[in-house]
This record gives structure tokens, sequence and C-alpha cells, in this order.
């Protein structure tokens, strides 16, 4: 039982933890024009953006962060929020439909190990030079692993067990042979990976405009 509800919880937790790296992303890329008046303000390395012992996080809060990085023109910044929009509707519906309490699910630390048990298999270190180009490639990258992070929740949704990073993989490598998933609540996240496929191609093709 206990099992049952980490499964059902960690897609919740590995989704907030996509749209804080895209949002960290974002932050990155915007600080090389729009929001360059940040720089010194906000720390966008990896393990420092919007963490709880890290200097800058009392003047950031999600929503405020959202709507700033909603105003930049940026095309990158652009897509990023794209993305955001798809995973945070889709997290709001799974939310709905599975009737867990975000509120109470955040305070899982259960739920929280295993996602960051996916986040640090998949959102792993990659080398920027810090320029402009490095990081959108670096997003790009980036996007590609988001469909192994869904599929590893969606392969323990399917399976109802933990520790599958390889039948994970699996079922991402399968959506090619319309693998037909069985688990009721598999398919939104399934439907959300499509959907940001629109977004990884475009950000592919931007990246390619700056080689």
């Amino acid at each position: 039982m206990r099992d049952n509800e980490i499964i059902q919880g960690t897609p919740v937790w590995v989704l907030n933890s996509i749209v804080t790296e895209l949002m960290r992303y974002g932050y990155s890329i915007a600080m090389h024009g729009e929001l360059a008046d940040l720089n010194g303000m906000v720390n966008t390395g990896k393990d420092e953006f919007m963490r709880e012992d890290s200097d800058e996080v009392e003047i950031i809060s999600i929503d405020d962060d959202l709507e700033l990085l909603s105003t930049v023109s940026d095309p990158a910044v652009k897509l990023i929020m794209s993305g955001i929009e798809k995973i945070l509707e889709c997290k709001r519906t799974y939310l709905l439909v599975t009737g867990i309490d975000e509120f109470e699910l955040l305070e899982d630390e259960d739920c929280g190990d295993e996602a960051e048990g996916i986040m640090f298999v998949y959102n792993i270190d990659l080398e920027c030079d810090g320029s402009y180009a490095s990081k959108v490639r670096n997003l790009s990258t980036f996007y590609g692993h988001i469909s192994f992070m869904i599929y590893s929740c969606i392969g323990r949704l399917e399976l109802g067990q933990l520790d599958i990073f390889d039948e994970g993989e699996a079922l991402y490598f399968d959506t090619s042979q319309e693998k037909q998933l069985q688990n009721k609540y598999s398919q939104l996240l399934a439907d959300l990976n499509r959907d940001l496929i629109t977004e990884q191609n475009a950000i592919w093709d931007y990246e390619g405009t700056l080689t």
C-alpha cells in the first residue's frame, strides 16, 4: 500500500523538479539579455537555484519567477515557458484525477527521495563554457532527457513497483510501437511527453542556428 502511494506521488515531485530545472535554464539564458540586471542576484548553478540554503531564496517565488520569465522575448525562453505551461497543466490534471493533495504530498519525504533518484540518474551534469550558445545546447540536451524522467514515472505506474529504471527506458523506446499503457494515470504522462516534443524539436532547431 505504501509503495503504491509513493508510485502515484512521485510523478508530481518529478514534474515539479523538471519545472524548476527549466526555470533555472530560463533565468540563466535570459540573464544574457533582458534579465541581465539579475546577474549577481540570482544563482543559476545547478545545485544552488531555488535551494532553501541558497543566498537568494528569499527573493524568489515560483509564481513571481514564472511571471517574470513570461515577459522575456528570447526565443529559447519562450520555448521554455511553453513547455512549463504544458507540464503545469498536466500536473493539475494529474492531481485532480488521482485526488492527491499536493501540499500533503510535498511533505512526503519518501516521494521526494524517489523523485530525487530519478532526477539524479537523468539530469546529468553538462559541460558549459558560460556562453549563451552553450546554455541553449545544454537546454536542448536536458529536453531530450525529460522523456526518460517521465517514462521512469510511467514505468512505476505500469509495473506497480519501484526501482524500474531499465523497464522505464524500455517503455520509452516501445512508444514507437504504440505500446498500450495499462495504468489509467500513465496516459496523462505519455500525452505530456508527446506534447513536449514540439518544444524539444523547436529548441533543437534554434540551437542549430547558433552554431
